[in-house]
């Protein structure tokens, strides 16, 4: 299908789908004049299919620019309008909807015992959109001389093509294995001694430091005032001091095991005033 060059300049994902998006205003300015709507990477653009009618191409895309115009502030309009193409086409959306349930109609009458398709869109076969009735390997040439007669009312309306396979199978999906165990969180209370949160301090520094006896732990981190610190092995046996500098400062603990677990804890110190 022919269309008019376009601008060098690609054509971004909001625009792509404002386009996509316009399909409802394109569709109510041209009515039955409406045949499709498509992005086409080739001319950088969305198209938009015209079938015969009162409007000439020139006049189906002003319909449509008028359509978009409340709906796009200007700089979208703009772009949408520049890469706005209009392409001729034989049959509107509602022919082709109506052309396509009637030969679907016909063939599940027919139940010629072999699998086939119907649907309509860009078509590989021709250069306009139509409605295509695909037959597989498994239909004989008597067979699709039939197909042909019974869709033969729908005239150049409907193609007939004959695939050199079978039909589409369904996909098998396989069993996924179950990824690991998540490890349970652990308590932090059971390996951090730190103030009392509940109570004010006195003083401007609270002290975290691990309980006595835990061995299995890999690291502490504390964050505090925007700023984080994390000790490990030897430095486990310090405590951390937080500098408490407004009268109530959030403190987030986590804890780090040997064996991967971790857990985390979220407490508020309170300055006595």
């Amino acid at each position: 299908m022919a269309a008019p060059p376009a601008p060098p300049a690609p054509m971004s994902h909001a625009a792509a789908s404002a386009g996509v998006g316009a399909g409802a205003l394109a569709r109510e300015a041209l009515g039955d004049q409406f045949t499709m709507l498509w992005v086409n990477n080739a001319v950088q653009g969305w198209v938009v299919g015209v079938a015969p009618g009162p409007l000439n191409l020139e006049q189906a895309r002003a319909h449509i620019v008028e359509a978009l115009t409340p709906h796009f502030a200007p700089g979208d309009l703009a772009y949408l309008g520049e890469r706005l193409h209009v392409d001729p086409q034989p049959y509107g959306e509602a022919e082709l909807r109506a052309t396509q349930a009637q030969a679907t109609a016909d063939m599940m009458a027919a139940n010629l015992g072999v699998f086939w398709r119907v649907g309509h869109g860009l078509c590989v076969y021709t250069d306009t959109i139509r409605v295509v009735l695909q037959l597989y390997d498994d239909s004989t040439p008597e067979i699709v001389e039939r197909v042909r007669a019974i869709v033969a009312p729908q005239g150049d309306r409907v193609l007939v093509v004959v695939l050199p396979h079978g039909p589409p199978r369904p996909a098998i999906a396989l069993p996924i294995a179950p990824g690991p165990t998540p490890a349970p969180a652990i308590s932090v209370q059971r390996y951090v001694s730190t103030a009392n949160a509940k109570r004010c301090i006195r003083g401007a520094v609270a002290k975290i430091a691990m309980r006595r006896g835990q061995t299995g732990v890999r690291s502490l981190s504390v964050k505090a005032g925007g700023r984080r610190r994390t000790i490990s092995g030897a430095r486990l046996r310090k405590p951390i001091e937080v500098r408490l500098t407004r009268a109530r400062t959030p403190v987030e603990m986590t804890v780090k095991l040997r064996d991967g677990r971790t857990g985390t804890r979220s407490v508020t110190f309170t300055r006595c005033r």
